[in-house]
């Protein structure tokens, strides 16, 4: 039921007669309906602007040291002067070979049966990566070859290459003291010196002192070296060549064959070949002291196998 207040608007008045159920339940709908009014009314939450997409940048790259390829090392071929020397004679031998790039190490040894053992340090020797050293050798008798070779250490990249092998040759001594010659000969051969009634003297040189009687066998496995001393054969004291001419002048019962002019060791020499019995290389010179005498060397050219030999002693040769 409403009443009129004196003073104002009409109120509506709730009569005590009311029960408390139904007016709890008025409360709850008024104070729903003030929380709907009270929630339209407030502003609406704003929303941040959606931002573009953009891509992530890329770190910056990192540099990457560039190395400049490794060189290859290269160990060059192993050589030895002399590579024969004389036994029980005091001698410088040298060893060199070229390395690149720069070694650690570079060690050479030397060989007994299986077995190395390490004898010296090679250092630089010379422009080009040449390395070497020199060891004075004395060898004995009993010994006919030695073994060296050289182990080279790199440090970049971390390895070890090894050379070939060299060998050092210890021949035997032989002189003729009326000529002052000297020349080497190999070991196990057999020297012999037969002075002639014409005073022409023999030295053959001989790898088996005893000689089969099958003369081709002999031709075929046997070295042969002669040295031959013709005192007074040239009184003229002609050059090589010219004295050459005048005692073939007559012929021979072989003609002889590949004549040339050239030098033995420095000195003028006349070359040929002829055949006797096999074939046999001659060299004629005139003796340093006396030119007035001339030396014949000659070798058979039939066991080629001792050519090299046969090479080596000529290059020995000495007055």
């Amino acid at each position: 039921m409403f009443r009129r207040s004196q003073n104002g608007p009409a109120v509506l008045i709730l009569y005590s007669h009311m029960k408390k159920p139904a007016i709890l339940a008025l409360s709850v709908i008024v104070l729903l309906i003030a929380g709907a009014v009270w929630l339209r009314a407030r502003p609406a939450p704003q929303t941040p602007p959606v931002q573009p997409h953009l891509p992530t940048p890329l770190a910056p790259a990192t540099p990457t040291a560039t190395t400049s390829p490794t060189t290859p090392p290269v160990v060059g071929t192993l050589s030895v002067t002399p590579a024969i020397i004389s036994a029980n004679v005091t001698t410088t031998v040298t060893f060199t070979l070229t390395i690149t790039p720069k070694p650690t190490h570079a060690r050479l040894f030397f060989g007994v049966g299986k077995h190395w053992f390490y004898n010296s340090r090679l250092y630089p020797f010379g422009p080009g990566g040449v390395y070497g050293t020199q060891i004075q050798y004395v060898a004995p008798s009993f010994v006919e070859t030695d073994r060296y070779k050289v182990v080279v250490d790199f440090a970049t990249p971390p390895t070890s290459v090894t050379s070939n092998v060299v060998t050092v040759g210890v021949w035997n001594v032989f002189t003729d003291p009326y000529y002052k010659l000297s020349m080497l000969y190999p070991p196990g051969w057999v020297a012999t010196s037969t002075p002639e009634p014409l005073g022409i003297g023999y030295s053959d040189f001989s790898s088996k002192a005893h000689r089969s009687k099958d003369i081709n066998l002999n031709l075929q496995t046997v070295a042969a070296f002669e040295i031959q001393i013709m005192p007074n054969m040239n009184p003229d004291s002609l050059p090589i060549d010219q004295w050459y001419n005048h005692f073939f002048a007559a012929g021979t019962a072989n003609t002889p064959t590949n004549v040339a002019l050239t030098t033995l060791n420095g000195l003028p020499a006349v070359q040929m070949q002829t055949g006797d019995i096999g074939t046999s290389q001659y060299f004629y010179i005139l003796s340093p002291s006396n030119p007035t005498d001339v030396i014949s060397l000659d070798y058979s050219l039939n066991a080629a196998q001792f050519i090299p030999q046969y090479q080596q002693m000529l290059s020995s040769l000495t007055f």
